[in-house]
């Protein structure tokens, strides 16, 4: 198994394609596969604003906009109201924006622990 990557535009272009490719495997495959297509579909627009705050406002910012964005996103969540694909590309979104939020975070505090240490054996 490969490693996970530390640089965060790594790991949001891989998870980002992993979406795509399951999207359109369940797409061609049609039938009750397409909520899952519906699923994983909306994955791409979501990365794909993630890494535009983290290329033009750094990692600190794509945390915050992550977790703003699940929040944000869960309160539109209406199990009563929601169809089947508005319900499947809402997870899909929560899915996005909360795994980037943790592992966007997991990589802050790394690099935080890392800075620290070296100060540490600097002084």
């Amino acid at each position: 198994m490969k490693p996970q990557s530390d640089d965060p535009l790594d790991f949001l272009v891989n998870r980002r394609k992993g979406a795509a490719d399951i999207a359109a495997r369940a797409k061609a495959k049609g039938g009750d596969a397409i909520l899952t297509f519906y699923h994983f579909q909306i994955k791409d627009s979501c990365y794909a604003s993630v890494m535009k705050v983290l290329k033009n406002d750094g990692l600190k910012e794509a945390i915050k906009f992550a977790k703003s964005e699940t929040k944000r996103v869960m309160n539109e969540l209406d199990f009563i109201n929601d169809t089947q694909k508005e319900f499947q590309a809402l997870m899909g979104k929560i899915e996005v924006f909360g795994e980037c939020y943790i592992k966007l975070q997991e990589l802050e505090d790394r690099k935080s622990t890392r800075l620290n240490s070296s100060h540490t054996d600097i002084s």
